[in-house]
């Protein structure tokens, strides 16, 4: 009896992590049907962004996020025994203590019980508060990295290279402790998902990034495509416009004859664009404007 139930539960845990999104009609008729469409984890994302998703991720394994040396003494909030008490609690009795949380891995088992998760680990089953029940608010942080979304970004950024784009910046590296120089159009090559201790899981978890003399920069997902470009649309603009434009717009500059996609590379979308029958368009950026006239810059300032 035991080995089946420990057969239907692997069975289950798998079914309910499929990769589509099942739709059933009810008959083949043209007339509008009633639908029912399950909600599939994104493992493009790591963390859900609805009660439904919540209960998508079932059977998905979860780290707790570990802290910055300075926010460790806060431990974490959110952390329930089965009857709803604090987790291991502080003095306070809001809190957990941080070494009691930190870094564990647990697995969803459950989002059915309203407002929380219910997740586990040889250890311990407990809840996860994470929604008001007033409003349906996302009132805590999603305290988790989730290993799904970092086994799907090991995947999508295998062997890619990346440009840097910016100002010259000094860099930690994470592998020898060294500070390192990053210079605009530096080329690094991606080697894995590493976690580093922050208090935002998002920013925890960080491409690890390799130059060719190895040297390494840990950089936050969010920087990847914004000032970590990949290399293969930088060789598009080098082919289309030269590598002296590419150069200047790699570091965040304009100059007068830059090429109209080049300004919108280096300095992004505009606030506003005014518009004259005769004139140069404006480009308005925070204070500082950028006139454009034939697909090219003629002044700015």
């Amino acid at each position: 009896m035991k080995k089946f139930i420990a057969v239907y539960l692997t069975y289950f845990l798998t079914s309910t992590i499929a990769c589509h999104a099942q739709i059933v009609f009810l008959d083949d008729t043209r007339h509008e049907q009633e639908k029912v469409q399950d909600i599939i984890y994104d493992s493009l994302r790591n963390e859900p962004t609805s009660w439904q998703e919540c209960q998508s991720m079932i059977g998905q394994s979860i780290i707790v996020c570990p802290k910055s040396k300075d926010l460790q003494i806060m431990g974490y909030r959110g952390f329930y025994n089965s009857d709803e008490t604090v987790y291991c609690p502080t003095a306070s009795k809001k809190y957990s203590i941080y070494d009691s949380l930190d870094s564990r891995r647990f697995k969803i088992i459950d989002a059915t019980k309203k407002f929380y998760l219910t997740i586990a680990d040889n250890r311990d089953t407990l809840l996860y508060k994470w929604i008001d029940g007033q409003n349906y608010a996302f009132t805590q942080q999603y305290l988790f990295i989730t290993e799904g979304f970092v086994e799907k970004q090991n995947r999508l950024l295998a062997n890619e290279r990346f440009v840097y784009k910016g100002g010259t910046i000094k860099w930690n590296d994470p592998i020898n402790k060294d500070q390192i120089e990053i210079s605009p159009g530096n080329i690094f090559t991606f080697e894995k998902i590493v976690i580093l201790p922050k208090n935002n899981p998002e920013i925890s978890i960080c491409a690890l990034l390799k130059t060719s003399n190895n040297t390494h920069v840990a950089i936050p997902l969010s920087l990847i495509n914004s000032s970590y470009i990949n290399k293969d649309t930088i060789d598009k603009y080098i082919s289309r416009y030269g590598k002296y434009w590419v150069d200047i717009a790699l570091s965040n500059k304009i100059r007068v004859g830059m090429p109209l996609e080049l300004v919108l590379f280096s300095w992004g979308t505009p606030s506003k664009i005014n518009r004259s029958s005769h004139g140069a368009e404006q480009w308005c950026y925070n204070r500082q404007y950028v006139y454009i006239k034939g697909g090219k810059v003629i002044a700015w300032n």
